[in-house]
């Protein structure tokens, strides 16, 4: 539909749809969900747009022509498609640090969860389990071009420290959410970035 392109990646059980939709995460996590996703007998989708959060169209970030475009056009083929689930993900601190014109971060977060939940009003509509992941623990050194199997971390940081980067956006979705039975579970890989002290 429009500019929401996506391969199907299709089960032979097909049991039913299930759809990831996102920023740039989406993009990275799209690997293992689309395998997790024929495991269980389901046909996967991929929506995903860089930089472009997954909100509805009027929403102030990432407010380009492009990514109001994406948006509508991805809320149509979830209309069409009527996945059983529809995981969410979003780099979230990305959008609220540096802050909206004219506002403080703390606004912007604020605005940033009032964006979510017109988000999950919009979403009710489709009657599918809405499943919200959470980007990764946010290190202070950029990890992403130094880690492999040969040349594994050795940079050692508190685990509150990490956690605390990205704390308050989770949780002003995760308190966003909380009126909506049907957002569940929020997934975190917290656990699989940082043991229990580094």
């Amino acid at each position: 539909l429009g500019s929401a392109q996506s391969c199907t990646f299709l089960s032979p059980s097909n049991r039913g749809t299930v759809i990831l939709v996102g920023d740039s995460m989406a993009k990275s996590l799209s690997d293992g969900f689309v395998q997790a996703s024929n495991a269980q007998g389901l046909n996967g989708y991929v929506f995903s747009f860089p930089g472009c959060a997954f909100q509805l169209s009027d929403s102030p970030f990432t407010a380009t022509k492009e990514c109001v475009s994406w948006r509508v056009d991805v809320l149509n083929a979830l209309q069409q498609l009527q996945p059983k689930v529809l995981v969410i993900t979003n780099l979230n601190s990305l959008y609220v640090d540096p802050p909206l014109p004219d506002w403080s971060i703390e606004d912007t977060q604020l605005i940033w969860g009032s964006q979510f939940k017109n988000m999950l009003v919009e979403l009710s509509k489709l009657r599918t389990q809405v499943v919200i992941v959470e980007p990764p623990p946010r290190f202070a050194y950029d990890l992403r071009y130094d880690l492999s199997l040969l040349w594994p971390n050795t940079v050692k940081e508190p685990r509150s420290n990490v956690l605390a980067r990205r704390k308050s956006i989770n949780e002003i979705e995760q308190n966003a959410a909380s009126e909506f039975d049907f957002v569940q579970p929020f997934v975190s890989f917290s656990d699989q970035f940082c043991n229990v002290n580094t």
